[in-house]
């Protein structure tokens, strides 16, 4: 009862970005009860996507990527770790949720996305093992489309565009109507850097048309060049307008902002002001009636306060970066304060 009571804390405390809490937690739930596989699961998910925002550090020699002396571990030695430490603790911890239940895809699964993680954590030499894990996983859960889309990203990742275009295929044809979105925006990607670029624009208006946040995950930056450096970026805003036109006020800042990401990418800014305003306007209401936070809020303040500057509105932008720096994580404030010096603020 008492681990369960920990484990429940735990998934709180994750809820609110507390991760380093919620791993004590973790660990002590495990301590009492140390053969629950699905509470190593999430002690290994917590530990990867505090990784994700670790230096590379100086190793710490006593450490062991042994399950037991990553549960003994003293809580504070443990979340201190180097990004490479951790993720090897993570690993060794999801290997032991494997291990205790073999049969269980979930565990194929999160050590396939452990893997992708470590590779864009500068170790690209860690998809072949993704692949081989997702290529596991399938197996035994054919019809999980999900799976499709994250395996896609590791061929997306390694280059294998065919390969990507065959997987994201396969999830589309088990379920196309709600694979318009994701899948659709990965194959698309996929086609673009082909050069296919009839099938890429198909594939891109499909996932917008069914989807008010379509596009707005990923290499944002990077796609949205692609499609304006073959020309057919006015295909895709037509479909961010339709959204606006189609669907409750409610559900469309995120195309407003997409349009304002666009035109402010374009060197358009008078264009991109009224989009990003709407985006934050329609955001405001929809974060007070939900009472919860879109955690790319801050991203959109920060691109108006820039489009206020471009059009010498400092005033404005130096508005616009308070707001950022209230609502972004403790890592990117950083940033924000630089652009408000510049800005000529403090």
């Amino acid at each position: 009862v008492a681990a369960d009571a920990y484990y429940k804390q735990a998934l709180g405390l994750e809820g609110q970005d507390r991760r380093a809490d919620s791993i004590a937690l973790y660990q002590m739930a495990l301590r009492l009860v140390p053969n629950e596989d699905f509470y190593y699961l999430r002690l290994g998910g917590a530990l990867i996507e505090l990784a994700k925002g670790r230096p590379k550090g100086e190793p710490d020699q006593s450490f062991r990527a042994e399950p037991r002396a990553v549960l003994a571990m003293p809580t504070q030695r443990l979340t201190s770790l180097g990004q490479q430490q951790m993720m090897q603790a993570a690993e060794a911890i999801l290997q032991e949720a494997r291990r205790l239940a073999p049969i269980n895809p979930d565990h194929y699964a999160n050590l396939a996305r452990l893997n992708r993680v470590w590779s864009d954590l500068g170790e690209p030499g860690r998809l072949p093992q993704s692949l081989e894990y997702y290529e596991q996983v399938l197996k035994v859960s054919p019809f999980n489309t999900s799976l499709f889309a994250e395996y896609g990203t590791v061929y997306l990742a390694q280059g294998n565009n065919p390969k990507a275009i065959e997987v994201l295929s396969r999830g589309i044809v088990i379920e196309p109507e709600y694979h318009y979105t994701l899948h659709r925006e990965l194959r698309a990607d996929a086609y673009l850097a082909s050069g296919n670029v009839d099938e890429a624009v198909k594939d891109y208006r499909a996932a917008i048309f069914y989807n008010p946040k379509a596009l707005a995950s990923g290499n944002v930056d990077g796609r949205i060049d692609g499609i304006a450096r073959i020309g057919r970026i006015d295909a895709v805003t037509d479909e961010f307008h339709s959204i606006i036109t189609r669907f409750e006020r409610a559900q469309t800042w995120s195309a407003h902002n997409m349009l304002g990401f666009i035109y402010a990418r374009q060197n358009r800014p008078a264009e991109a002001l009224p989009h990003f305003k709407a985006a934050t306007e329609i955001l405001t209401e929809v974060e007070q009636q939900t009472k919860q936070k879109e955690p790319t809020h801050w991203l959109i303040r920060r691109n108006l306060a820039i489009v206020y500057s471009q059009l010498g509105q400092r005033e404005q932008a130096r508005q616009e970066v308070t707001a950022a720096l209230a609502l972004a994580p403790a890592k990117d404030k950083g940033a924000l304060q630089t652009l408000m010096n510049q800005l000529g603020g403090s």
